[in-house]
C-alpha cells in the first residue's frame, strides 16, 4: 500500500472519529441530564456509556496517527501494532465501565428505597440516541472496512452497542412508566452485560493478533492455492501468515526448478510478490524464500544437515582430483545442490577431455558423500 493511500485512510479515520466524538458529546450530555431530571437510572448509565465512547474516540485519533507512520529503525515492520494495542485498551475500557454499571445496578435493585417512575423525556432521548448511534455505526463501519482498520471497526461496534443498549433502555423506561418499577434497573444491568460482551470480544481478538495468531484457515489456504497456480512454482511450503493492525504479513518458501539461475529464481519470487499485492488487499509485506527442493523437514540447527559452500567444495576437489585434473584448465565451475548431493558442471579450456574422465572424477577414491554427477564441457 502506497504512503498516499495510507495518508488518505488516516484522514478518513480521523474524520469519522471526530464526527463520532461530536455526536457522543451531544448524546452523553443529553442522556446524563435527562436521566437525572427524569429519574431514569438506565438512561443515566447509558449516558455514562456514551462518555466512555468519547474517551475511546480520543484514543482512536491518537492511535490512528501513530499506526499510520512509516517504518523506522526501531519499528522496521511499521507501527500497525499500536492500533492493535489501542483496540485492546478500548475493549478493556468497555469491560471496566460494564463492571461498574453492573455493580451499581445490582445494589440499586436490592435497595429498599422506593423505585421512582421515569418521566416521558427519557423515552424521547433514548429514541434519538438509537437513531443517531445507528447512523453513526453504518458510517464508521464503512470507513473501517475501506481502510482495513480493526480499531475503526471496533469503534463502530462501540456505537452499535450504544444503539442496542438504548433500545433496552427504551423498553425498560416504558415498562417502568407502565408500573413495572424494577424494569429500569434490569434494563441498566442488561445494557451492562451487552457492553461487557463487546469489550471481551475486542480484547480477546486483538490479544490473538499480538501473539501472532494466523489469519483464518480459509484465507491462508486461498493464498497458498493462488501461489501454487504459478507455473514456475513446483511446491509451496512453510507458509506463515500473521495479522498486524488489519494487514497480513506473509513468509513463504517456494520450490522452483533446481537448474535455473539465482536471478531467475529471484525474478519468479518478485512476480509472485507483485501478484499477491494486486490480488489480496490485506497483504502488506511478503518475504519469499526460494528453494530448489522441499526443505521443511530439514533441521537447519544441525551442522550435518548443511551442505558445504563453494570455497569448501573447490578446496576439497582440488585435493581429491590432484592426480586426475589440473585445476588451471578449469574455466568455470557450476554447483547444483540436489538434496544430499552436489552435481558439478566443469567448463575446461585448452584441454583434451578423455572419454572416461567424468567417470574417473565421480568415482575417485575417498569420494565424499556429497559428490554427485560430474559433467564436463570444453570451452570454445
Amino acid at each position: 500500500m502506497s504512503q498516499d493511500i495510507t495518508d488518505k485512510h488516516t484522514s478518513a479515520k480521523i474524520r469519522v472519529t471526530i464526527a463520532g466524538a461530536i455526536i457522543n458529546v451531544i448524546l452523553s450530555i443529553a442522556k446524563v441530564i435527562v436521566g437525572m431530571v427524569s429519574h431514569s437510572h438506565a438512561l443515566l448509565i447509558d449516558g455514562i456509556h456514551s462518555l466512555s465512547d468519547l474517551a475511546g474516540d480520543v484514543l482512536v485519533v491518537v492511535v490512528s496517527r501513530i499506526s499510520s507512520q512509516k517504518p523506522d529503525s526501531k519499528h522496521p515492520y511499521g507501527h500497525q501494532r499500536f492500533e492493535t494495542l489501542g483496540t485492546i485498551i478500548l475493549g478493556s475500557l468497555l469491560l471496566t465501565v460494564a463492571g461498574a454499571i453492573i455493580y451499581d445496578s445490582i445494589l440499586r435493585f436490592f435497595s429498599s428505597a422506593e423505585n421512582i417512575i421515569p418521566a416521558w423525556p427519557a423515552l424521547l432521548v433514548a429514541a434519538l440516541s438509537i437513531l443517531g448511534k445507528e447512523v453513526l455505526y453504518h458510517y464508521t463501519v464503512r470507513v473501517g472496512k475501506k481502510c482495513s482498520s480493526e480499531i475503526i471497526i471496533a469503534n463502530a461496534w462501540h456505537h452499535r452497542s450504544d444503539a442496542f443498549s438504548s433500545v433496552v433502555v427504551l423498553i425498560g423506561i416504558f415498562a417502568a412508566m407502565m408500573g413495572v418499577g424494577w424494569a429500569d434497573q434490569v434494563a441498566a444491568t442488561v445494557v451492562s452485560f451487552f457492553i461487557a460482551k463487546i469489550g471481551l470480544h475486542l480484547v480477546l481478538k486483538n490479544i490473538a493478533e499480538l501473539v501472532d495468531t494466523s489469519p483464518a484457515a480459509e484465507i491462508v489456504e486461498e493464498i497458498k492455492l493462488f501461489i501454487s497456480e504459478n507455473s514456475y512454482v513446483n511446491d509451496v511450503h512453510n507458509l506463515r501468515c500473521r495479522n498486524m493492525g488489519g494487514d497480513i504479513f506473509l513468509d513463504i518458501h517456494i520450490e522452483v526448478d533446481p537448474q535455473i539461475s539465482v536471478s531467475e529464481g529471484h525474478n519468479i519470487g518478485d512476480r509472485i510478490t507483485c501478484d499477491l499485492f494486486n490480488n489480496f488487499n490485506k497483504i502488506k509485506d511478503v518475504t519469499i524464500h526460494i528453494d530448489y527442493e522441499k526443505d521443511n523437514d530439514k533441521d537447519l540447527s544441525l551442522p550435518e544437515n548443511i551442505m558445504p559452500l563453494r570455497n569448501e567444495v573447490i578446496e576439497h576437489l582440488q585435493q581429491l582430483w590432484c592426480d586426475i585434473l589440473d585445476f588451471n584448465v578449469v574455466n568455470k565451475l557450476y554447483l547444483h545442490y540436489d538434496k544430499d548431493k552436489i552435481n558439478i558442471d566443469l567448463f575446461l579450456s585448452d584441454f583434451v577431455v578423455e572419454d572416461n574422465l567424468s567417470a574417473q572424477l565421480e568415482n575417485v577414491s575417498e569420494k565424499p558423500e556429497w559428490l554427485g554427477k560430474v559433467d564436463l564441457y570444453t570451452a570454445k
